[in-house]
């Protein structure tokens, strides 16, 4: 069994998640595969958080879990 985290943060990656209406919700953040720089990690981080938290107000959801600023590394 793989464990993955609930929350996740990389340079060019931002997930947050929540229970809306009973099921699992996630808000991503994700770069375009380039490796052109539009957002800074922590511009991104920003967006994502300011996203998420307006959604999960409007839509009523519950357990909103933000990514915080550690960056974890990109696997393989």
């Amino acid at each position: 069994m793989i464990c993955r985290p609930r929350k996740l943060r990389r340079t060019d990656f931002g997930r947050a998640k929540a229970r809306c209406g009973g099921e699992s919700a996630n808000f991503l953040a994700y770069g375009d595969g380039t490796d052109r720089k539009t957002l800074s990690a922590t511009q991104m981080r920003t967006l994502l958080n300011a996203f998420a938290t307006d959604q999960a107000r409007r839509r009523g959801c519950t357990g909103l879990d933000l990514p915080d600023s550690t960056v974890h590394p990109k696997r393989g």
